[in-house]
């Protein structure tokens, strides 16, 4: 499957990476070092998929000239960019992340009688499609005949999936009703500056210009999650990097994260991550 003319440029250094291919798929493993921010910019004569596997905290995206943020879920996410769509802008990531670049041959889909969205599909969660990908990453490597029957049956199976619409997406890019893009920006870094302090909905509705109902409404269409687990999640991000790269204890890190009790950081923190932070930094580090 030729790419003339794409490009996929990403920052950060590049630490490892793998590939495996059958007739109508592509797809490259990678992980990547960096400081905590990369720029990203990627356009393709191929659709593609790509599989926000591990590390990912945040996206801003420009998709087709229309403006994207999202919180990406600790379990990862999946996007989705049609053939010849421009994306650029960074994401907010761990020390270390890992993804997956998927590319679907178009003969596949007209072979089969179904058609790939024309729309991105932004940060996105599908348990069945991304189980199966955690498979195939296992696999890559082992080129046996299993690998490519693997690949091709997860083809086939996304392929429908997309086309049947079985993947919801919460945040799309221009999504109606959803805040400008100035004043979501103005909201998040409000956020981010203010982790370690008490933030209210009131607080947030003020930054972003609107009443409280209208702005707890606005602000989901536009990110995919209240402003309460928005905030939660960059907490558990920000708790993520201080228990990796520094020495803080956990009563420090949970205070600096905005916890005022270590019990109540904790179990947060286990709830979104499936482990204590103590469990997450001695298994990371290890």
């Amino acid at each position: 499957m030729a790419r003339k003319g794409s490009h996929h440029e990403l920052g950060g250094e590049l630490v490892c990476s793998a590939a495996a291919g059958s007739r109508h798929i592509q797809m490259e493993l990678e992980s990547r070092r960096s400081a905590g921010t990369i720029e990203w910019s990627f356009q393709q004569q191929l659709a593609a998929m790509i599989w926000l596997r591990e590390g990912f905290q945040e996206l801003r995206l420009d998709v087709a000239g229309q403006y994207v943020a999202a919180t990406i879920p600790n379990d990862g996410a999946l996007c989705f960019v049609p053939a010849e769509m421009s994306v650029a802008g960074e994401f907010t990531v761990d020390p270390v992340c890992r993804y997956a670049l998927i590319f679907l041959d178009p003969a596949l889909r007209s072979r089969r009688g179904v058609v790939l969205p024309s729309e991105p599909m932004m940060a996105f969660e599908n348990e069945v499609m991304i189980s199966g990908l955690r498979e195939l990453a296992e696999l890559v490597g082992q080129r046996t005949e299993l690998l490519t029957l693997s690949l091709e049956g997860w083809a086939m199976q996304s392929v429908a999936r997309l086309s049947l619409g079985a993947c919801t997406v919460d945040r799309r890019p221009g999504s109606k009703g959803g805040l400008p893009e100035a004043s979501l920006r103005r909201v998040q870094d409000y956020i981010r500056n203010r982790l370690d302090q008490s933030v209210t909905i009131d607080e947030l509705a003020r930054v972003a210009g609107f009443s409280r109902r209208h702005f707890i409404r606005a602000f989901q269409i536009s990110v995919g999650k209240t402003p309460q687990r928005y905030v939660s999640a960059l907490r558990i991000r920000q708790a993520r990097r201080h228990l990796i790269e520094s020495e803080q204890s956990v009563t420090s890190i949970a205070r600096e994260c905005g916890f005022t009790q270590v019990p109540h950081f904790s179990s947060n923190f286990r709830r979104a991550v499936g482990m204590s932070p103590s469990e997450f930094r001695s298994r990371y580090r290890v």
